[in-house]
């Protein structure tokens, strides 16, 4: 099981770039640098050529494109031209925030691991889950007095399907919380 992570940087002049990095690359604490999670880097790859269609942003600076100078886009007039100096880095790297804003993984909103409680009162059974940092750290079944895990091989590892699905819970509603 292996993603690819969009992770921000800057170039020399100040405008935000990407590199497109396998997950092993990234460090647990630095989940909020992700703006974006690809399944392998070509598709990493075509979401910054469309975005940058999208948006008329550079796709060079966005990571799609290598090279010398300006971008391909420029020349044809489809891009705003970040890359030839056109745009105001502030300006431009605003319009990058935007553009990923939902994309992006959010900070770990909390100061330590959480503890989540679910009752499923149709089969009459608790789930606890702990997360930190978007990360399930363990989960556990009750159906009679004793615990039953229920991770495996996903335990400890940061899993971008369990992490949307993380936000949503978390986020929304907060009363499960231990």
């Amino acid at each position: 099981y292996s993603l690819w992570y969009l992770q921000k940087s800057k170039n020399e002049k100040g405008y935000i770039t990407f590199d497109i990095v396998p997950d092993d690359k990234v460090p647990l604490n630095k989940l909020d640098t992700v703006y974006a999670v690809s399944k392998n880097r070509r598709q990493g790859i075509t979401m910054l050529r469309e975005l940058a269609k999208e948006h008329h942003v550079c796709p060079k600076l966005l990571g799609a494109e290598t090279g010398k100078g300006p971008c391909f886009s420029y020349q044809l007039s489809l891009c705003s031209g970040a890359c030839a100096g056109k745009v105001d880095v502030q300006e431009y790297n605003d319009l990058i925030e935007n553009i990923f804003s939902e994309r992006r993984v959010r900070a770990w909103p909390f100061k330590d691991k959480v503890t989540l409680r679910y009752f499923d009162s149709k089969n009459e059974k608790a789930e606890v889950f702990t997360i930190n940092n978007w990360i399930l750290e363990e989960a556990s079944v009750y159906e009679t007095e004793e615990p039953q895990a229920l991770l495996g091989e996903l335990e400890g590892m940061f899993d971008y399907d369990v992490y949307k699905v993380l936000t949503r819970f978390v986020l929304r509603d907060q009363r499960n919380l231990l």
